[in-house]
């Protein structure tokens, strides 16, 4: 199966790049024609999510649709045998008891999109970037894998509403949040085929504390005398149940 061009370009300039790199940078003397080719495991996740934007969105309505990415290579323990001659002696011990490892695509590629229209009172739309992570396995078997990951977050989400209000009570009907913060997630991953997974899990946003209104820079003297009671008409924590469906395939990148 022939891989698409648009895929090609992302993954060449990219995670697999990146991926590759990283076995290259390991390896010992070899071929030119070897050391000009690595192959890796490339991965397009999507699947359906749920933005819960605990606080007064939350309250207003639970869940807004939403859309989880991910986009990278995956260097295993079968990519590290398949390349394991071209690995320098001196490193093959430390490679062969590393169980896995991730890199995504794209720091500009979002974690999650969110496209809710005013169902109950308030619409969102948004994105989610997770530039930098890292995780732990909790537990790994021939088909099966779950484990836990943090990292640095990103969001930006332009709300509007009828029904939300400040706490001097009027109707806030535009706002635009804007935080850094940071997720913790759990996943379970289910191979479903050679090329196919299957991925649920949750994730849990923590950002800095934002009031509702347009100006995500402005920060009332208020809110911080009265933390931590002034949290619950903030938004600062989303979470994000999810599930996803991971394709598969080797990519092969001429260094």
């Amino acid at each position: 199966m022939a891989t698409p061009s648009i895929l090609r370009v992302s993954f060449r300039r990219s995670a697999v790049v990146s991926a590759a790199l990283l076995l290259m940078a390991l390896s010992g003397p070899a071929s030119a024609e070897a050391q000009g080719a690595v192959t890796v495991p490339a991965n397009v996740g999507v699947g359906p999510a749920g933005m819960m934007a605990f606080g007064p969105v939350a309250r207003d309505q639970l869940v807004h649709p939403a859309l989880k990415i991910w986009i990278g290579a995956v260097i295993d323990q079968e990519t590290i045998q398949d390349n394991i001659d071209r690995i320098d002696p001196r490193y093959r011990r430390q490679a062969s008891q590393m169980r896995e490892l991730r890199i995504g695509a794209h720091i500009l590629i979002p974690d999650s999109l969110v496209v809710s229209p005013r169902f109950a009172g308030t619409g969102v739309v948004g994105a989610t970037w997770r530039p930098v992570s890292m995780g732990m396995p909790l537990a790994r078997t021939d088909g099966f894998r779950a484990g836990l990951s943090a990292g640095l977050i990103l969001t930006y989400a332009f709300i509007w509403s009828d029904t939300l209000v400040c706490p001097a009570g009027e109707v806030v009907r535009f706002t635009n949040f804007l935080r850094p913060g940071l997720d913790l997630k759990a996943e379970a991953e289910f191979r479903l085929s050679s090329s196919l997974y299957l991925s649920l899990g949750w994730a849990s946003m923590l950002h800095l504390p934002q009031e509702l209104g347009p100006n995500p820079f402005q920060v009332r003297q208020e809110m911080i005398d009265e933390l931590p009671e002034s949290l619950s008409r903030t938004i600062w924590h989303i979470g994000q149940p999810f599930l996803m469906l991971h394709y598969r395939f080797p990519f092969t990148v001429r260094m």
